[in-house]
């Protein structure tokens, strides 16, 4: 009798640890991976189509290469920030996995995996995860990207299609909205360009001549290699009174100019808003890469660009920037606008 219940008690315990061993398979999974890349079977270097899609939002975050050149479908076509993209694309090309996890969908909410996809889960509203779809031509692939460990350096994802989830390590930063992947940058041309600034203001407090309207060059200096041509930016016609705080004040305003980046974009018609101030940039359009020395050289072509800065004086207060006669109004920052409409009167002493 008593043998017979410690056979009993035997055959339970084994049968626990075969179930727990099952159970740690299925939600921890295989560790042992020498450099086994996720992206395997789709090349990466041929993606020409990138769309981000969480369970809250009605529409993709998009970008596309056309022509050559990546766009913002949603953003009316405007420029996107090849760098970030090269960077997502870099990382998910080299994302190793790290850990085999579970292949159970009752486990996916806590790795922050389940699908977006509402016929397949009722939870699917509730989900954390970011469907991150790759088009190479005919050629796609979508990950579910998931939840950071909590307990390791990595990152939980599955793709769309598959039960196994796994623990990577990758290395990403999935933008928010469209505008996390504007071309920051507005203005095509660099500070050591830039030859002279004309700057009209049209608002209100700008109400004397002097104020609305003044022209800054740069100072032509004999060429020294130890001094840099974009610290020398002067008041045109100043009079004796047109003391600037300080010398390179003017400069500083140049910068400001070239610096300005995007924060959103519309389209430039209609715009119902008034103009606050133009900006007439003189420049050398020179091929990429050259020295100073060679700018000052008689066959650099000099250009004109134009911006006009335009203040939305509803609430919320915004700000606007259109470039020549361009189809976008880009939105700036309060600080960029502020930095670059001052009247000549808060440059001098």
């Amino acid at each position: 009798m008593r043998i017979s219940f410690l056979i009993k008690v035997l055959v339970v315990g084994v049968l626990a640890i075969l179930l727990s061993s099952y159970f740690i398979s299925q939600n921890k999974g295989v560790q042992n991976f020498d450099d086994t890349l996720l992206l395997t079977e789709f090349d990466v270097n041929l993606v020409d189509k990138i769309q981000i899609q969480n369970a809250a939002s009605k529409q993709f975050i998009s970008a596309e290469k056309i022509s050559g050149k990546w766009v913002l479908p949603n953003k009316f076509g405007y420029a996107a920030d090849i760098k970030k993209l090269s960077k997502l694309l870099q990382n998910l090309k080299d994302t190793q996995i790290v850990e085999l996890k579970t292949k159970q969908a009752k486990y996916y909410s806590r790795l922050g995996l389940q699908s977006l996809d509402q016929g397949n889960e009722l939870d699917a509203e509730k989900s954390q995860a970011q469907l991150l779809t790759l088009v190479a031509g005919d050629d796609f692939t979508q990950l579910l990207i998931g939840n950071e460990s909590q307990s390791s350096t990595g990152r939980y994802v599955r793709f769309a299609r598959q039960e196994q989830a796994y623990l990577v390590a990758l290395d990403i930063n999935l933008p928010k909205d469209d505008t996390d992947w504007l071309m920051p940058n507005i203005l095509p041309i660099n500070v050591d360009q830039v030859r002279q600034v004309d700057i009209t203001l049209f608002n209100k407090e700008s109400n004397t001549t002097s104020n609305s309207k003044f022209t800054i060059e740069r100072k032509e200096l004999e060429q020294d290699e130890t001094v840099s041509l974009a610290e020398h930016f002067e008041l045109l016609n100043k009079a004796e009174d047109q003391i600037p705080q300080y010398g390179s004040i003017f400069t500083g305003l140049v910068r400001n100019i070239i610096n300005i980046t995007a924060k959103d974009i519309k389209l430039a018609e209609p715009n119902e808003m008034e103009l606050y101030q133009t900006i007439v940039l003189k420049y050398l359009d020179t091929p990429e890469n050259l020295d100073n020395k060679v700018m000052l050289d008689n066959k650099a072509q000099s250009k004109t660009l134009t911006l006009q800065l335009y203040e939305n004086d509803k609430e919320p207060l915004n700000y606007w920037v259109r470039l020549e006669q361009s189809k976008y109004l880009i939105n700036i920052s309060e600080f960029d606008f502020k930095q670059i409409s001052k009247p000549l009167s808060d440059y001098l002493e």
